[in-house]
C-alpha cells in the first residue's frame, strides 16, 4: 500500500486527517472534503 493509498483512506474516514497530508492531490482534497466540510480550509493551494 502507498503513502497515497493510505492518505486517501485516512481522509475518506475522516477529512480532518488532511491536515497532515504532506502531498495533496485534488482527489485527496476532494475526498477530505466530501467527508467532510470543514476540511476545505486545510487545503493547501498549488
Amino acid at each position: 500500500m502507498t503513502q497515497y493509498e493510505k492518505d486517501l483512506a485516512a481522509v475518506k474516514q475522516n477529512g480532518y486527517a488532511l491536515k497532515y497530508v504532506e502531498h495533496q492531490t485534488p482527489e485527496l482534497c476532494l475526498a477530505a472534503v466530501n467527508q467532510y466540510g470543514y476540511a476545505l480550509q486545510f487545503v493547501k493551494h498549488q
